[in-house]
């Protein structure tokens, strides 16, 4: 019609959508390419010759295709773009609908059961999920989605459907999982049951278990003996917590001496002991648990379910049943005798730590694979504030959710130490450096390692860390590498002064790395590096000495401009200069070499102190001999930026991530096509809700497509937590 719209656009953060010709063209950065979708057929309504004539609306956050029966909108969410359709009326005889989505410049897989993605030529990636379905009452209508000759399928069931109906998926760029820890605090609930017994006992689950049942052992007159705690796994994936079917059962509570038999009662599955019930005799008997539905977000939900009793015989009823406050159990406590009495409960909280405030949850973060570790050198370990604890999460795939493993705190807390300043992660060893120790020294610091065996992960090497040889004020540990299990390189950027850098094997010297050029005071040698292996064999360094002070050849001084270099190890014997030094031009502070990262033959590197954050980007095809400056790509920096840490630079073959964490922050990506960088991100990651202040990117780390990225100024969700933070997960293309 004349004077309507040929065409409608929808920016929705790092998306972008145009609306013409009866077809969205979908754009994630300017240098990525586009894919188009094109919706040919709704039940029988076929749409492909109709394409030129659809009326084209737009409003705030919406456009829209006029099908006559239909409405196919596209609207702004967090998450993306909401991809849906308005169903006036039934548009096929069966109550089958099937909506097919052509898709071009891009092939569609189903990857699961509500997830299709599409991969475009330059190995990126969008998703097409959360696909729902309802009609005019707001019941839920059965929908699945499915590939057909190339194209998206949404199959929706509408028997009984009061028109009209809505379907409705999403579509996004990056799926950015946020990811917060567990903490357990314990309280003891006791039952004033004949304190006249024996020794007082404890029994506890493990750590980031709940008590989810309970075995009794009887003596030949049925009285109970003894007690053990059966445990279940809090499972913790992204924001939500459940429990797992695996029951840990806990050491005996009591004796088994002579005991005539067994009783075991164990909660409904979801479900976890918040108190019991019982008769008091001479003795405890007839315990009966009360159990309650564990809340995603760890808070004891719906009605107490209670157990069938087990043990013993006769005596009088407890009067009112003992009960955690607001809790579920982890642990028994009482007296036990020769046969058992006075039973209480040890009762836990079950919190999302990354919510409690001035944690700084997400300051240092690295991944290995299916292991990725996160510091919050903020938090507090007993009585000590401000000490510090380090958080594994483990997968068992990149497509499963990460899952709680287990809580680090600092084995010699002290305030302010920053335990999780630095982290670094390899297989079966994670180390942890604290840079700002009052002890030995005030800003010493040490690096602790730790390593995982049989299951469990305990101090590895000597019970104190590792002390640096310097003296005072060096912040030994402000930044750590692994070159292989049992050695690393640890960076000290104040150390006499000037800086130094470590290698050091487990149980072995720690040994000064000499650098290519005379140092000198203020440099800050260390204050970053990274490693990788070499092309060819052994291993490659990159350190980064950001406070470098530059000079013309009149005398005058470029403090802060910053330099990097890059070190070789090709035999074991130890690192050796690789034909590459790199700095700032003379100019202002920008502090070349606050970042660096290495992946084979590429080394980056990053600088923050100008207007903007910038990454360079070398390589080499020689070994190390001669070295090609690719590219310097940058991001300007949002008003009032605070100092970086020195992980905001990450790169994994062709694709490099810079961390922007002014404002709320982001993560652009940047991908190598085979000829050239763009000098554009292809891609931001952002999570679905980012507000100013998260420092979303202020670390990040990548490793086989898996990039994590640090908030440590995330105030928690709908929690008022300031600096509580929180860690994200995404799954980013990589490119050669």
């Amino acid at each position: 019609p004349a004077g309507a719209l040929t065409s409608a656009v929808l920016p929705s953060g790092a998306m972008a959508l145009t609306l013409r010709d009866g077809a969205a063209t979908i754009t994630t950065g300017v240098d990525s390419p586009a894919i188009e979708l094109a919706t040919t057929t709704i039940g029988d309504l076929d749409l492909t010759d109709a394409a030129d004539d659809v009326v084209i609306a737009q409003g705030d956050g919406e456009v829209s295709f006029d099908w006559g029966d239909v409405t196919e909108w596209y609207r702004t969410v967090p998450e993306g773009i909401e991809h849906g359709y308005t169903i006036d009326a039934p548009l096929s005889d069966s109550d089958d609908l099937t909506v097919a989505v052509a898709v071009t410049d891009g092939v569609a897989e189903l990857t699961d059961a509500d997830t299709v993605t599409i991969t475009r030529s330059d190995a990126s990636t969008v998703s097409y999920s959360g696909l729902v379905a309802f009609d005019a009452d707001g019941i839920d209508l059965p929908a699945t989605m499915a590939i057909v000759d190339s194209a998206i399928e949404l199959r929706v069931d509408t028997a009984n459907a009061t028109y009209p109906i809505t379907i409705d998926p999403v579509i996004s760029d990056a799926q950015v999982v946020r990811i917060t820890p567990i903490t357990q605090v314990a309280d003891t609930v006791r039952a004033g049951i004949n304190v006249e017994g024996g020794d007082e006992a404890i029994s506890t689950c493990p750590a980031g278990t709940l008590l989810t049942g309970l075995t009794v052992f009887q003596s030949p007159s049925g009285w109970i003996r003894a007690a053990a705690p059966n445990c279940s796994e809090l499972v913790f994936s992204g924001s939500t917590i459940t429990l797992g079917d695996n029951v840990v059962v806990g050491s005996d509570f009591g004796t088994r001496s002579g005991y005539f038999g067994e009783q075991t009662a164990d909660c409904p599955t979801g479900t976890a002991v918040t108190g019991f019930t019982g008769n008091i005799g001479a003795l405890v008997d007839n315990v009966a648990l009360q159990c309650s539905p564990l809340n995603p977000n760890g808070t004891v939900g719906g009605p107490l379910v209670e157990l069938g009793r087990i043990g013993g015989f006769g005596g009088t009823p407890i009067a009112t049943p003992v009960t955690c406050a607001n809790s579920f159990a982890n642990g028994l406590q009482g007296r036990a005798g020769e046969d058992l009495d006075v039973l209480g409960l040890q009762c836990v909280t079950v919190t999302p730590e990354g919510d409690t405030a001035d944690d700084r949850f997400g300051f240092a973060v690295d991944v290995d694979g299916n292991r990725m570790v996160a510091s919050a050198p903020f938090a507090d370990v007993g009585e000590v504030t401000g000490a510090g604890k380090v958080y594994v999460y483990e997968r068992a795939d990149d497509t499963a959710p990460w899952v709680h493993a287990a809580t680090i705190p600092s084995p010699d807390p002290e305030f302010g130490g920053g335990f999780g300043d630095s982290l670094a992660v390899r297989g079966d060893q994670i180390a942890i450096g604290e840079s700002d120790r009052l002890n030995p020294e005030p800003g010493s610091g040490r690096v602790w390692i730790f390593e995982r065996q049989a299951g469990v992960w305990s101090q590895f090497g000597l019970p104190v860390g590792v002390l640096p040889v310097s003296g005072a004020a060096d912040g030994f540990g402000a930044s750590v590498a692994w070159v292989h299990n049992n050695r690393l390189v640890i960076g000290a950027p104040f150390a006499n002064g000037t800086g130094a850098v470590y290698d050091y094997t487990v149980g072995g010297a720690l040994t000064p790395i000499a650098s290519p050029f005379a140092p000198s005071l203020g440099d800050e040698h260390g204050y970053s590096v990274a490693v990788d292996e070499r092309p060819g064999g052994g291993h490659r360094l990159i350190v980064g000495a950001p406070g470098w002070t530059g000079a013309d050849g009149g005398g005058a001084l470029y403090p802060d401009i910053g330099l990097v270099y890059v070190m070789d190890d090709a035999t074991g014997g130890g690192f050796v200069p690789a034909n590459l030094i790199v700095s700032s031009p003379l100019g202002p502070p920008v502090r070349l070499g606050g970042s660096v990262a290495v992946s084979g033959n590429r080394v980056a590197f990053g600088s923050s102190g100008g207007a903007s954050i910038t990454g360079t980007l070398y390589r080499t095809e020689t070994g190390g001999a001669s070295w090609i400056g690719e590219t310097t790509v940058s991001v300007p920096k949002a008003l009032g930026t605070p100092g970086l840490s020195n992980r905001f630079v990450a790169v994994e073959g062709g694709t490099l991530a810079l961390g922007v964490p002014g404002n709320g922050g982001s993560v652009e990506l940047f991908r190598y096509n085979g000829v050239t960088w763009p000098n554009s991100p292809s891609t931001t990651v952002q999570p679905s809700t980012v507000e100013t202040g998260d420092l979303f990117g202020w670390a990040t780390a990548l490793d086989r497509g898996t990039l994590v990225a640090g908030a440590p100024g995330d105030g928690g969700v709908g929690i008022p937590t300031p600096e509580s933070g929180a860690v994200y997960s995404a799954s980013v293309p990589i490119v050669a």
